[in-house]
C-alpha cells in the first residue's frame, strides 16, 4: 500500500509513467537494512533514512529524464531499475549493501518497544502506512499537490500563473521517490533480509 501511494504520488497526480519505482524501493530497502544492522539507528529514524535516499536518488534521475516525454521517460526509469538491481545494489560491486546472508534484525523502537513479533511488527506497519496517508493528503491539498495536478491537467495554464514545470515534476518524482524508499524499509525489515531476487 505505501509502495501504491508513491505511484499515486507520480503518476496520478503529475501524469508520469515511471517504470522505476522497484528502483528507489530497493534503494530504500538497501539503505533500511544498513541503518539499522550497520549504523545501529532506530527503525524509525532508518526509514526516515530511507525516504531521503530515495527522495535524492530520485532527483538524480529525474534531472535528466524529466527532459523527456511519455515512453522515453518510462524507459529510463526502467532503465534505472534494472542497473538498480543488477548492479549498483549489488554486494559483489559494492561493500556497502548489504548482503543478502545477512540477517537483518528489527531493533526494538525507540530502544524499548519490542516490535519483533509479526503482530507488532504488522501494526507498526500500518501506523506507518496511516502517517504516509495522512502525509500524502495533507501535500494534495497544500499549493505542492495543487501545482503538481495543475501541471498535469494544462502545462501552458499552469505556466501562465509562473509555475516552473520542471520544478513541480521534480517535486513529484522527489515525493514518489521518499515514499517508495519507505516501503523498502519496511519491506527489508518485514523479511528480515536483504534479496534482490
Amino acid at each position: 500500500a505505501v509502495l501504491g501511494l508513491s505511484l499515486v504520488v507520480l503518476t496520478g497526480w503529475s501524469g508520469l509513467v515511471s517504470l522505476g519505482q522497484m528502483g528507489f524501493f530497493a534503494l530504500g530497502a538497501a539503505v533500511g537494512a544498513k541503518a539499522t544492522s550497520d549504523w545501529g539507528l532506530d527503525l524509525t529514524l532508518a526509514l526516515l533514512v530511507s525516504a531521503l535516499a530515495g527522495a535524492a536518488v530520485a532527483v538524480v534521475i529525474g534531472l535528466p529524464a524529466l527532459r523527456r516525454r511519455g515512453l522515453e521517460l518510462a524507459v529510463i526509469t526502467l532503465a534505472f531499475a534494472l542497473a538498480s538491481t543488477s548492479y549498483f545494489l549489488n554486494h559483489r560491486f559494492f561493500d556497502w549493501v548489504p548482503d543478502q546472508s545477512q540477517r537483518i534484525a528489527r531493533p526494538a523502537l525507540f530502544g524499548r518497544i519490542d516490535i519483533d513479533t509479526p503482530t507488532r511488527f504488522y501494526a507498526y506497519t500500518l501506523a506507518v502506512l496511516a502517517i504516509v496517508i495522512l502525509l500524502v493528503r495533507g501535500i494534495r491539498r497544500s499549493r505542492t499537490g495543487r501545482v503538481i495536478v495543475a501541471m498535469r491537467e494544462n502545462e501552458r495554464a499552469a505556466q501562465s500563473f509562473s509555475v516552473a514545470p520542471v520544478r513541480a515534476k521534480l517535486t513529484a518524482f522527489m515525493l514518489s521517490g521518499a515514499v517508495a524508499g519507505v516501503a523498502g524499509g519496511l519491506f527489508v525489515h518485514m523479511n528480515h533480509a536483504f534479496s534482490l531476487s
